[in-house]
């Protein structure tokens, strides 16, 4: 009986993972709000400002909500070239 419940708790966790794995934005340029995530500290990741966010996401106040998707700047990264 206890094996049942192992693999029970083993397919539950295995969904879940895949949900989770579904729910990831997956374009460049986009972040999906997680729990505990401000406006704020997602422009400091970002290397922009809050006013930068708000109005490239038409937002009007600084409110978000777990599972909204947002623009956000995407640093390039610069190729190295060798002066010669």
């Amino acid at each position: 009986a206890g094996n049942k419940v192992t693999s029970y708790i083993n397919i539950a966790s295995l969904e879940n993972q895949k949900i989770k794995k579904r729910r990831k934005s997956k374009r460049p340029g986009t972040h999906r709000i997680k729990r505990g995530e401000t406006l704020s500290a997602l422009a400091k990741r970002y290397g922009t400002n809050t006013r930068a966010l708000m109005k490239m996401n038409h937002l009007k106040s600084t409110k978000i909500k777990i599972g909204q998707i947002i623009q956000v700047k995407v640093k390039r990264k610069r190729a190295k070239t060798k002066r010669i």
